[in-house]
This record gives C-alpha cells, sequence and structure tokens, in this order.
C-alpha cells in the first residue's frame, strides 16, 4: 500500500498539459484506481479510505491538500520522483488514467453516483474496500463506456504482474518510468 498522496502525485504526472484534472476529476481517478487494484489484486493500492461525499467518492487527506485550488486546474508535477512503486502498480494506475482521463470531472461524478459502492453508503461513510472490490470485479470499467480500443478486462493486470515479476525494474525517476511506457505502447 502506498500513500494517497503518491497515488495523486502520479496521476498527475501522468497527465498531459492539455489534460484537465481538477480536485474533482482526481477524487474520481483515485477511487478508480482503488477499485480497480482492488478487484485485480484483493489489496488496496493506497492506505487512506475513500468516503462517500456530495460529489461522489473522495480522499480527505488528498482532497484537503489540493482544495487550494478551488474548480481550477490542478498544476502537472514537473519534477518528482515517486520511488518505490512496482511496475505492477504504476502499470496499474496507468491504465486507470488512460481509461477515465478523457472524461470530465462531471462525467465521471454522474458515473459514480450511478455506482453500488456510492449508492450502498451512508453520506460522509467509508466505502467499504469490500464492495469496491466486488464491484469492479463484476464492473471492470465501472457505470462508464470505454473506448473499445483499450482492454478493460482486471485478467490484463494479472499478466502484467507475471511479466513484471520476471523482468522487476524499479524506477526512482518518474520521467524514465513514462518513457518506458511510451517506448512499450507504440
Amino acid at each position: 500500500m502506498y500513500p494517497t498522496l503518491e497515488v495523486a502525485k502520479l496521476l498527475l504526472r501522468l497527465a498531459h498539459d492539455d489534460d484537465d484534472i481538477t480536485n474533482l476529476k482526481l477524487q474520481k481517478l483515485l477511487y478508480y484506481a482503488q477499485g480497480r487494484f482492488l478487484a485485480a489484486y484483493d489489496e488496496p493500492l493506497f492506505v487512506e479510505n475513500v468516503v462517500r461525499w456530495t460529489h461522489g467518492p473522495v480522499v480527505p487527506e488528498v482532497y484537503h491538500e489540493y482544495r487550494r485550488f478551488g474548480s481550477n486546474l490542478i498544476p502537472v508535477p514537473r519534477q518528482s520522483t515517486v520511488a518505490g512503486f512496482s511496475v505492477r502498480d504504476r502499470r496499474s494506475i496507468s491504465t486507470t488514467y488512460d481509461l477515465y482521463c478523457s472524461y470530465s470531472a462531471g462525467a465521471l461524478r454522474r458515473a459514480t453516483h450511478e455506482e453500488m459502492p456510492y449508492q450502498s453508503t451512508s453520506p460522509r461513510g467509508v466505502i467499504s474496500r469490500q464492495k469496491m472490490r466486488d464491484f469492479f470485479r463484476s464492473q471492470p470499467h465501472g457505470a462508464l463506456p470505454v473506448d473499445p480500443n483499450i482492454d478493460v478486462s482486471l485478467s490484463t493486470d494479472h499478466l502484467l504482474l507475471e511479466q513484471a515479476r520476471s523482468t522487476a525494474t524499479e524506477f526512482v525517476d518518474l520521467d524514465e518510468f513514462l518513457k518506458t511506457i511510451n517506448l512499450e505502447t507504440n
């Protein structure tokens, strides 16, 4: 498990200059990253709980870190190192980002409101990790239509895990990791 702020920084770092990442959108990306990770690996991606707030699932610690930006874009961190993420976990986060980055914050908000983990949790209550795991096992992309060119099956994460174990490379510099992704996906 990782500190949630580190996962948030990685999601922000994956954004390109033209992507619109607000605090609202970041919160939804964290929810989807946690849910898909729980479904694939039966363990949480990050430490902090996801809570049901009026505008959807929120990780309060991350919300408070970035609330000074209001509804404005959060600047993409230019110089940051993301030490400690395994190849498997970075790829899982990157896949989640790729799946949901093209949606607006409003579309992600609406989708989370339609999903069982949010609907079955009382206001200001912690969204159960078990509910998220079970939901994302049955619906790997949640309530959103997904680009048919992107494989949303969780089984690909298990294949990546095996590949990561066989090649187990740790990156300290995020730019080095991003170059690796670009090289491998082109």
